[in-house]
């Protein structure tokens, strides 16, 4: 598993590229933003150690859907990439576990946010 760092202000993903890695924060953060059809940005979530980003375009190889900007100093493990997924949930369907429970828990965020209740 390959590490990567970022400096504040980093980008680390950027929304529309094509990218099939899915990445786990091992410190610091980021930022997940959205560009809007006016170009206005717009703040979704931050993202912090222990939590990963990426699993969109892991999942269904489509360009990716938000930026991820480090909001401070930050590194991160490469969990899966290219296809790798895969053959890593053939040999272990548990690992496949862990993007769903994260899947869930965006969602779960998504709807409390619509109501008015979320962040």
């Amino acid at each position: 598993m390959d590490k990567k760092f970022f400096k504040k202000g980093d980008v680390a993903i950027k929304e529309g590229s094509i990218n099939t890695a899915c990445f786990l924060v091992d410190t610091g953060g980021f930022e997940v933003t959205k560009t809007l059809p006016d170009g206005t940005i717009k703040k979704m979530a931050q993202i912090g150690s222990n939590e990963i980003y990426g699993e969109l375009g892991l999942i269904d190889h489509r360009p990716r859907t938000a930026t991820i900007t480090a909001n401070q100093d930050s590194s991160v493990t490469e969990l899966f990439k290219d296809g790798k997924m895969e053959a890593i949930v053939r040999e272990n369907p548990r690992a496949l576990l862990v993007i769903v429970k994260v899947l869930a828990n965006r969602l779960r965020k998504i709807i409390q946010n619509a109501q008015g209740i979320g962040y």
